[in-house]
């Protein structure tokens, strides 16, 4: 059985999600999080209907964001989503502007946003309108090599309905053409063009949790991917 990553088209949205949504289900960080942003709920066809037209309406005005599916080429199932943000040019400020969750309204748009609002936040801080690659929230295995920074987001628990405050670890993958610098030391060094940092010194990578070890539980983290784009 063998699978195979393709963008997905407009008749794919139902299914698509239904991957995002079965992903999620029983996991309790992931439950509160799809209660956050659906606090009516995701299981009936009314919901389903105005999610899938959401979600085309999106995609016509968005320039930027990209849904990938993951296909069972034996069965043609789709069993995975990806959703990321390609930035191939310098974004301005008004290009970059956070439009909250605007599919809710009063206290529900108030708590989604307490919560969604600081991951915009830190992407502007850690790269503002410099080109990158941003994967949505996903789970993450320790031993795939991901970098933890300092920067860290905490929940309230009183905001997530939840016994104790969740915090929320920040971790970025740098790509091979780094040449081993750390993103730290790219931040330290002003963000260099990729093809400078080759002729840099590198250190070897710190911060980067053993491989022996996985990410347990439910935790889910925030992946910031760094990629170049050649233009």
């Amino acid at each position: 059985m063998g699978y195979a990553i393709l963008p997905a088209l407009i008749s794919d949205i139902e299914r698509v999600y239904d991957s995002y949504f079965k992903a999620f289900n029983g996991a309790l960080m992931g439950d509160t999080m799809l209660k956050i942003l659906f606090p009516g709920g995701v299981g009936t066809e009314e919901f389903r209907r105005a999610h899938t037209a959401g979600t085309l309406s999106w995609w016509h005005h968005s320039n930027c964001q990209y849904t990938y599916k993951c296909v069972d080429t034996e069965t043609g199932e789709i069993v995975g989503i990806a959703l990321g943000d390609i930035y191939l040019k310098e974004g301005s400020e008004k290009e970059r502007k956070n439009h909250g969750v605007g599919w809710l309204e009063g206290a529900a748009r108030e708590r989604a946003e307490a919560v969604f609002n600081p991951l915009h936040d830190v992407r502007e801080k850690l790269f503002g309108g410099r080109r990158y690659i941003y994967t949505h929230v996903i789970a993450l295995y320790e031993n795939m090599g991901y970098e933890t920074l300092d920067e860290k987001i905490v929940h309230k628990a009183e905001l997530m309905s939840m016994p104790n405050d969740i915090e929320v670890p920040l971790m970025v993958k740098m790509p091979a053409c780094a040449g081993g610098m750390t993103f730290q030391e790219w931040r330290a060094a002003g963000y260099p063009p990729f093809s400078e940092v080759k002729r840099l010194p590198a250190n070897p990578v710190v911060n980067v949790v053993p491989g022996e070890k996985k990410l347990g539980g439910s935790a889910v983290a925030v992946e910031v991917q760094v990629q170049e784009v050649q233009i």
